[in-house]
């Protein structure tokens, strides 16, 4: 949806994460569907966790192309770490962390069968396919990431109804 509504008014996106060959790849398939979205890339250097200065470099390169959305796609929990980063450093109205969506836009990695995507098990799919690189991320990070987030939630509940 949200590229339906750049493309019709020539919205402009940020793809940052990956490879340059991917980023390309990606780039041309949704200039292909959508015309009209103008597009900008950035592959940043492989690191668990940028620096200030790589931060400063890519925050300039972000807001030099003014975009509407910027689209990360890095490992968890580093897109996130990065997004973080950019609040409030960068012009775009949207920051998105998107994982794997550039692999699978640029064909380099294997969408899994319509069944699993229409029930929303994409992740179960790719869990089966690489089960060593990803159970700590479904089983282990996860869990953790939403009791804090329900932890956090009902702190603030009971702040809120102390006099």
């Amino acid at each position: 949806k949200l590229m339906l509504e750049l493309s019709r008014r020539s919205g402009r996106c940020f793809l940052l994460g990956s490879t340059s060959i991917v980023l390309g790849r990606t780039k041309n398939a949704i200039q292909r569907s959508f015309p009209n979205v103008s597009i900008a890339l950035y592959s940043p250097p492989f690191a668990d966790e940028f620096t200030e200065q790589e931060i400063l470099t890519m925050t300039a390169e972000i807001n030099a192309f003014k975009p509407d959305v910027l689209f990360l796609g890095l490992t968890a929990p580093n897109q996130e770490k990065l997004a973080y980063r950019f609040r409030g450093r960068v012009l775009a109205r949207v920051i998105a962390p998107v994982g794997a969506v550039f692999d699978a836009v640029a064909g380099t990695l294997p969408r899994s069968p319509k069944l699993f995507r229409r029930l929303g098990l994409e992740w179960l799919f790719r869990l089966v396919r690489e089960p060593r690189r990803l159970w700590r991320r479904n089983f282990v990070s996860t869990p953790a990431f939403l009791f804090d987030v329900l932890a956090l939630k009902f702190a603030k509940q009971d702040s809120r109804s102390i006099p």
